[in-house]
């Protein structure tokens, strides 16, 4: 399991965003690392690693995002 650092973007009307890259840049692969957990504040994006460098999340409509993910904390 990785945990990064949420973000939010202007450009994808204001939706979390997690970069899940290693120090190299290269993404974490399916078997390097299971789960990843973006944390913003007090809340976590529980998630399942795909071997992408980016996951972007909407909470606006979680039946379309691309990324399924459980929400965590407050």
């Amino acid at each position: 399991m990785q945990v990064k650092t949420a973000r939010r973007r202007a450009d994808r009307d204001n939706q979390p965003v997690i970069y899940a890259t290693k120090n190299s840049g290269d993404a974490y692969s399916t078997t390097e690392i299971d789960y990843i957990i973006g944390i913003e504040g007090s809340i976590g994006y529980f998630f399942e690693c795909r071997g992408k460098k980016e996951y972007w999340l909407n909470e606006n409509n979680s039946d379309t995002t691309a990324t399924k993910y459980i929400k965590l904390g407050a």
